[in-house]
């Protein structure tokens, strides 16, 4: 069961961002419960994982059995752990105590709004947990979109806003995806690890190339000022 723990994390979270929607439009209520459960299992998931990383040190999960660099690997360590239980617990604040403002702002739909929420909960996560380049642009991708329609909620005045983050955000994404490109390029693996260990032995050139890519495609959103 606790090797398990990492699918709880971030499939939980993943897969009710579908389910909460449709429940959501013929059971209002049952959307925030369900959202605040799903939540709940992933905090205690990420909790979990804390308690077992720091009585057996780091450890992996690879999803469906199957291993790099067919599958895809999660690699839970100190840092991951926490940075997951610290996103998992204010997640679960966040959906709690805008429970008021979604029934205004959503209108009929809360639902869909909680399903954003779950949605970008799964994307954060796996960005912190994933051991891939690739699967962590996916993620990026997964928390980003969901962050942009989360802005859309907003009504007319969020949509310039939110326009601004999708194209802005797009541009990052693409010169990180170009990075992932230039490392698969120069080391022949996507794995986290690997990647630097062979980089550590490229020439130096090409290693500040694909820095130089990745803290551009990092940097790009990061630096945008929010709009009002």
């Amino acid at each position: 069961m606790e090797q398990q723990l990492p699918a709880f994390i971030v499939g939980a979270p993943l897969l009710f961002s579908v389910i909460v929607p449709i429940l959501g439009r013929k059971w209002r209520q049952s959307a925030f419960v369900v959202a605040v459960a799903t939540v709940a299992v992933s905090t205690v998931a990420s909790a979990l994982s804390l308690v077992r990383v720091l009585d057996e040190g780091t450890f992996r999960y690879y999803l469906g059995g199957w291993e790099p660099p067919v599958g895809i690997e999660y690699v839970i360590d100190e840092v991951s752990a926490v940075v997951s239980l610290v996103v998992t617990s204010v997640s679960l604040l966040v959906v709690i105590s805008t429970r008021r403002w979604a029934e205004r702002e959503a209108g009929d739909r809360p639902g869909v709004f909680y399903g954003l929420v779950l949605l970008l909960l799964a994307g954060l996560t796996g960005i912190v947990l994933t051991g891939d380049l690739f699967n962590l642009f996916v993620f990026l991708e997964i928390a980003s979109l969901a962050a942009y329609a989360l802005v859309f909620i907003g009504g007319r005045r969020a949509m310039l806003a939110g326009f601004r983050y999708l194209i802005i955000g797009s541009i990052g994404g693409a010169f990180y995806l170009l990075g992932v490109g230039f490392i698969y390029f120069a080391t022949g693996t996507l794995n986290m690890i690997e990647a630097r260990q062979l980089l550590e032995e490229a020439e130096s050139t090409r290693a500040v190339q694909v820095g130089a890519v990745f803290i551009s495609g990092c940097q790009t959103p990061t630096s945008m000022r929010p709009p009002r």
